[in-house]
């Protein structure tokens, strides 16, 4: 029940005078943010300054004089609000332009998906600067990759001469041994044309 009712959920800290966005129920909130249509309202306001943390999950927020609505809120109507002039990273990711084919399979397990139990595989990828180890779907793999040596298949090492080593004559090849057949027995249930 605990993973359940953690799937919606995230960690989130804030600290004095961060800014956040604020989430306000349409009909109820509507001192804080006039509007003349609340169906087609916003779900998060202005990014108001927290001016007191209360304790790690209630917060006390920067609200116009104006507002009737009480300036404490819990974290879950609070979301990070990035202001102008402030970016989000300082650097840009690296990109190879070499793209990332599956080297090596390093492991597999089988998870259960939607009732149905799932191959996955453990890929090392032939770039591991741009990404690192991953689990991957094994069907799903082999269709994006069809010819990869890493589902097992002879790849070509050197150049040279593959057949049995001796003399340079193929080898003769004998008839398929006769296919073995069985007798047919009557069915029990039917004699002749009607059922028993």
């Amino acid at each position: 029940m605990k993973q359940q009712a953690d799937k919606k959920r995230s960690v989130r800290t804030f600290s004095v005078g961060d800014h956040v966005y604020l989430k306000l129920q349409p009909y109820v909130q509507t001192s804080v943010v006039a509007r003349a249509c609340h169906k087609l309202a916003f779900q998060f306001f202005e990014p108001y300054k927290i001016i007191n943390c209360i304790n790690p999950v209630a917060y006390k927020l920067q609200l116009p004089e104006r507002s009737q609505v009480h300036p404490v809120f819990h974290i879950s109507q609070l979301r990070k609000a990035l202001l102008l002039g402030t970016s989000a990273s300082q650097d840009l990711p690296v990109h190879s332009t070499i793209p990332a084919v599956h080297a090596a399979i390093i492991d597999q397990r089988w998870r259960k998906r939607r009732g149905a139990m799932v191959e996955q595989v453990l890929i090392r990828w032939s770039n591991p600067t741009a990404v690192a180890d991953s689990w991957e779907d094994r069907v799903a793999l082999q269709a994006r990759f069809p010819s990869a040596e890493a589902w097992g298949q002879a790849s070509a090492q050197e150049r040279g001469d593959v057949g049995a080593p001796g003399n340079g004559t193929p080898p003769v090849s004998s008839p398929a041994p006769p296919r073995l057949t069985r007798p047919r027995k009557p069915c029990p249930r039917v004699s002749g044309p009607k059922w028993v």
